[in-house]
């Protein structure tokens, strides 16, 4: 038998082959389509769930503090870096220039710490409970002072009396302030046998803590 002209065999793998490309042309664009769409959704789930932080950030301790609005005094700041990846209780911010060194730091409108060095965009934050904080604190409804240190881990360590009328879940202040910055999680009694360690919590675990805001200068 004799086959077919040859210009026939080759337009015929020609098309086959101009149509395989043309599958891939379009297998690649539509990849590509769909990447940015998903990026793209990707985007306004992240826009979504930064929305829904901040409200957050400011209803979780609705119950604790009776705050529902965000305080206009102060500016809403992401965290970018937290521990392990930072050591002890410190944390990174982006800060948008819109703190200076020294200023406080809040979670929900509660004094936990205070700004370190800057660099850039970017500020180290100092947690009341980090290992070298030291501070003067109010304990309880008769807001007995005492001498708070940092253990870390979102803790920290008031040493007093063992009489100091105090129990868990009281409510703890900054000397300065008038709101309070944690509550009493728990009380052992002191190898001295005539005080008590009376540990207090932040209100956030360093951990996991993902916005914060600043006082405004």
């Amino acid at each position: 038998m004799v086959g077919g002209p040859l210009w026939t065999t080759r337009s015929a793998i020609a098309s086959s082959l101009d149509s395989v490309g043309s599958f891939f042309t379009s297998k690649s664009w539509l990849e590509d389509k769909i990447n940015t769409l998903q990026k793209t959704v990707d985007e306004k789930d992240a826009e979504i769930i930064t929305v829904k932080n901040q409200l957050e950030l400011y209803s979780q301790l609705d119950a604790y503090v009776g705050m529902k609005e965000p305080n206009k005094n102060e500016n809403i700041v992401r965290v970018v870096t937290r521990p392990p990846q930072t050591p002890f209780d410190i944390l990174v911010i982006q800060t948008n220039n819109l703190v200076k060194e020294g200023s406080k730091v809040y979670y929900a409108g509660l004094p936990v710490g205070t700004i370190g060095s800057l660099v850039g965009q970017y500020a180290r934050v100092t947690l009341l409970s980090h290992p070298d904080s030291q501070f003067r604190v109010l304990l309880g409804v008769k807001k007995n002072v005492g001498d708070a240190k940092g253990k870390g881990d979102g803790i920290v360590v008031v040493t007093m009396p063992k009489d100091t009328e105090a129990k868990e879940g009281d409510m703890v202040y900054l000397a300065e302030g008038t709101i309070p910055f944690g509550t009493i999680s728990k009380i052992d009694q002191n190898t001295s046998q005539s005080f008590i360690d009376i540990y207090i919590k932040l209100p956030f675990s360093p951990t996991r803590v993902d916005w914060l805001s600043v006082q405004k200068e």
